[in-house]
């Protein structure tokens, strides 16, 4: 495995540590090395330290002290600029020692845990190094990880999707979204596909709209520079939101087909297009221009909702809005299926609330809880309904179950070439189709202010009916 950007805040917090959680489940294969390369000084036996370290301060493993020695033992470093080709060749040339080492071919992973403005460089000198194929054997593969943005519109993203076909195969690229690898996501298809009483409600004719809100305590304290030319509209609107719509909106499908599932999300993808004469609402929380690398008088959103519709027949009618916000009061991950009202007249029936409309809330994060409002007759005298709650609290794993973290997830399934749980270019390509007009649009609308710790700007306030 070559991670390139191997000291970075990526690699810290995810990577390795996931990496070692496969290591002490005995997940990885019997042998494995890492070649860390990055600009940062270290050496072999520095950056070993630095291993140990950041699995020590990142996972619950902090007293396997002969586990952890043993897990960085398999590390060596490279230093170097990844501008210059002599990096991917002393890389190379670790991958050559290590083969004749184990008198064999190994298979390659590289991983991009690099600034995405680094990707179009990096494919070239991957290409030009030959680094994807070292061994002449038949059966042995390279794979190439690479994290989201792809590109920053949809102009960005056809170059780089152009220099990757003519560098990498695409069989052998894995373009990343986290979001796909978390098991709580993951159980959107369970919950749909497996259970009647949702499958058969699960269409135009019964959902009037679907909501997806990704709410984060968190400010941009340490991610300012990179986040201010961004902002949260393409951060996690245009990928991560996008991907759950996806999952909530796809067709049935043998989930154990990787073509078959990237298929039918793709179809959902191209399907979508924005409602602009819906409610579009941009925010910044007051202080985030005095925040670490902003510009002072940035512009960049730190909230948004946006609203879609789909030309599906399947879901012709339907309203999907997407919400994201940082420095709010609440962290959540959720869906909300808003089914059609009924008519309570034609069965002589009054309710205590205006819509009577049924409603299940998916909370994904940071705690699993299916919500669902029903309605029942309320206590007294007359025959009239109320709105009732009834929730259901995913069970803790039992004793001896490990749920894997996502990136362990990604890791595992690039060792393993199984592509279910990464983005195809089809699906890049359709998501850049679906938020150009929204982002050709946003610029149009007020910059709203927020206090952080709130729900967000007054404007959503006021028109949020969950």
């Amino acid at each position: 495995m070559v991670f390139f950007g191997a000291a970075g805040d990526l690699a810290q917090k995810k990577l390795i540590p996931s990496l070692f959680n496969l290591y002490a489940k005995n997940a990885l294969p019997e042998k494995f090395f890492v070649v860390g390369a990055a600009w940062d000084d270290y050496d072999d036996n520095s950056y070993r330290k630095f291993v140990a370290e950041t699995i020590t301060k990142n996972t619950a493993h902090g007293g396997y002290h002969k586990v952890i020695e043993d897990f960085a033992g398999n590390f060596v470093y490279v230093r170097g600029d990844f501008n210059d080709l002599k990096i991917y060749q002393e890389v190379k040339e670790c991958i050559f020692n290590y083969n004749k080492k184990i008198g064999q071919c190994s298979n390659i992973l590289y991983y991009l845990a690099v600034p995405p403005s680094l990707y179009s460089l990096m494919f070239e000198r991957l290409a030009q190094s030959e680094s994807m194929r070292i061994c002449d054997q038949e059966e042995a593969w390279a794979h190439l990880l690479v994290e989201k943005p792809f590109g920053r519109d949809i102009d960005t993203a056809r170059e780089l999707e152009e220099k990757l076909r003519v560098s990498v195969p695409d069989e052998q690229v894995y373009r990343i979204d986290h979001y796909l690898a978390k098991n709580a996501i993951e159980n959107i298809l369970a919950l749909r596909f497996a259970n009647p009483l949702l499958r058969n409600a699960w269409n135009a004719e019964c959902v009037e709209s679907i909501e997806i809100n990704l709410s984060e305590t968190d400010d941009l304290s340490n991610r300012g520079s990179f986040y201010d030319g961004v902002g949260a509209l393409l951060d996690v609107g245009q990928n991560h939101l996008l991907q759950m719509l996806a999952l909530l909106l796809m067709n049935e499908v043998d989930v154990s087909n990787t073509d078959s599932v990237r298929e039918v999300r793709a179809k959902v993808l191209e399907s979508l297009y924005p409602d602009l004469e819906a409610l579009m609402i941009r925010g910044q929380y007051e202080g985030y221009r005095q925040t670490k690398g902003v510009a002072s008088d940035s512009k960049t959103e730190t909230f948004f909702q946006v609203s879609l519709k789909s030309n599906l027949p399947l879901w012709e009618g339907t309203r999907f809005v997407l919400r994201s916000g940082k420095a709010l009061g609440e962290a959540v991950n959720e869906a909300v299926v808003n089914f059609r009202p009924v008519d309570l007249s034609s069965h002589g029936l009054t309710s205590s609330v205006e819509k009577s409309f049924n409603s299940l809330r998916l909370k994904l994060g940071p705690d699993q809880l299916l919500e669902l409002v029903m309605f029942v007759r309320k206590a007294g005298f007359d025959f009239e309904l109320e709105p009732r709650k009834y929730q259901l609290v995913a069970d803790h794993e039992p004793d001896g179950i490990y749920s894997p973290d996502a990136y362990e997830l990604v890791l595992l399934d690039c060792i393993n070439g199984d592509q279910t749980r990464f983005v195809s270019a089809r699906e890049v390509e359709a998501a850049w189709k679906v938020f150009m007009p929204i982002m050709k649009h946003f610029p149009k609308l007020p910059l709203l202010s927020y206090e952080p710790g709130s729900n967000g700007p007054k404007l959503f306030e006021v028109s949020n009916n969950l």
